[in-house]
């Protein structure tokens, strides 16, 4: 579970504009979201993802930056929903799943969508895959870890 602790820089992403079209987002957060994944088609390696994995206490921190802002801090505990608002700037319901050391899942429901986004550490502890799913529609981002 700790393997997943650090700074993961995005290398890919594959089926992102899907992936955005497929939520129920307002056209606004649709425009913004579909500006980042233009920047990023470009620019992967613009995405940071810091990640810190407390397994005692099942608790999981994310942080992402964007070209240096922070675009999303948020700190969950396993089976227990929190309220916050993340990236796309909806405000969602999420939960944390631990399903074992190398797989995180956690479900987050907006008003409007409900997402499943799964983040699977690769063997070497190198490499994470982050997938989300909205609806039958899914988008899979790659990392390295820094």
């Amino acid at each position: 579970m700790t393997g997943f602790n650090g700074r993961w820089t995005m290398v890919s992403s594959d089926n992102a504009e899907a992936f955005v079209t497929a939520t129920h987002y307002p056209a606004a957060v649709k425009t913004k979201m579909m500006g980042i994944v233009t920047m990023l088609k470009s620019n992967p390696e613009a995405m940071v993802e810091e990640i810190t994995v407390n397994k005692a206490r099942g608790m999981v921190h994310t942080k992402v930056i964007m070209t240096g802002e922070v675009m999303h801090d948020v700190t969950l505990e396993m089976n227990k929903e929190i309220v916050y608002t993340g990236m796309d700037e909806m405000p969602a319901k999420a939960m944390l799943t631990m399903m074992n050391d190398a797989k995180l899942m956690v479900h987050k429901k907006t008003t409007t969508t409900e997402t499943d986004i799964v983040y699977t550490l690769g063997t070497s502890g190198t490499e994470m895959t982050l997938t989300m799913t909205c609806g039958s529609v899914t988008c899979t981002y790659k990392f390295k870890k820094l």
